[in-house]
């Protein structure tokens, strides 16, 4: 699995700076975030990351959900 959006969080770019990487997201998506010492801000950007997804119609599901809810579509290779 690999996320869409990077929310640069580990590079401690300030609150706001985090809110405009993810300010992006879309149905779909997933969200880069950090939770290591490292990522010093990501705690206080969640709230009104989260306030924002919630405005915009949504839902935060895990991967193994978002999977799980999936189409796919094969087609083989020869």
């Amino acid at each position: 699995v690999h996320w869409s959006i990077d929310s640069k969080d580990w590079t401690n770019p300030g609150v706001e700076v985090i809110l405009e990487n993810v300010s992006k997201a879309k149905k779909g998506d997933i969200i880069l975030l950090h939770a290591s010492d490292s990522a010093k801000q990501t705690a206080a950007a969640l709230p009104a990351i989260i306030e924002n997804l919630n405005k915009k119609g949504l839902k935060l599901v895990s991967v193994s959900e978002m999977i799980a809810n999936a189409d796919s579509k094969t087609d083989e290779i020869k």
